[in-house]
């Protein structure tokens, strides 16, 4: 959290509790987190069935990646 939102202004006592509200409602209902890829925290906790997600989507990454490697921009373009 430091180094995330503080890096660049002060911490200030007089708001130092708007700030990690803001920073714990950020964390865990805006941004995705990097270990359930496009879900937030409250997500994964609220659906535990979303954790399953990792797995389709790494397989779809393959499949794009194979596909990808053997399309030719010299043949399509």
């Amino acid at each position: 959290m430091k180094s995330k939102y503080f890096q660049d202004r002060p911490i200030l006592s007089s708001s130092i509790h708007q700030e990690v509200d803001f920073f714990v409602n950020d964390y865990n209902n805006v941004r995705p987190h990097y270990e359930h890829k496009i879900y937030t925290p409250n997500e994964i906790f609220n659906i535990p069935s979303l954790k399953q997600i990792r797995p389709i989507l790494e397989k779809s990454y393959k499949a794009r990646l194979t596909v990808n490697q053997l399309t030719s921009c010299e043949n399509n373009c």
